[in-house]
């Protein structure tokens, strides 16, 4: 069974977003602090790791139903200024449902009626 069916069964899109964010933010911050203390090439590899990671789990935690990330904003919901100008296309924690079509994104997906 490969990893990525394993986490879907096991996990809904929004713990797999949050095990993203949390991940993501902890390996950066871990591999900033190995580049700053002298431990450039560990500090690197953890780096490009986080990257890999963090884009691997940004796939998984699609929407089952639309493929919309929970993490992005529908540009309906936004004019042109909040969405280009001030970067509102990015939430700072993950919708619990889809915006795009308004599918439970805290439930694991064959759990849904």
């Amino acid at each position: 069974m490969n990893p990525s069916r394993l986490l879907r069964d096991n996990f809904s899109p929004y713990e797999i977003c949050l095990m993203q964010l949390f991940l993501g933010y902890g390996l950066g911050l871990a591999a900033l602090i190995a580049m700053s203390t002298g431990r450039v090439g560990g500090g690197l590899l953890l780096f490009l790791l986080t990257l890999v990671l963090v884009l691997v789990l940004h796939q998984i935690a699609l929407c089952p139903v639309c493929r919309k990330s929970p993490m992005h904003r529908d540009p309906g919901d936004l004019g042109w200024f909040a969405l280009y100008v001030m970067n509102y296309r990015f939430r700072l924690w993950p919708e619990r449902q889809c915006s795009g079509c308004r599918t439970a994104l805290d439930m694991i997906p064959h759990d849904r009626p």
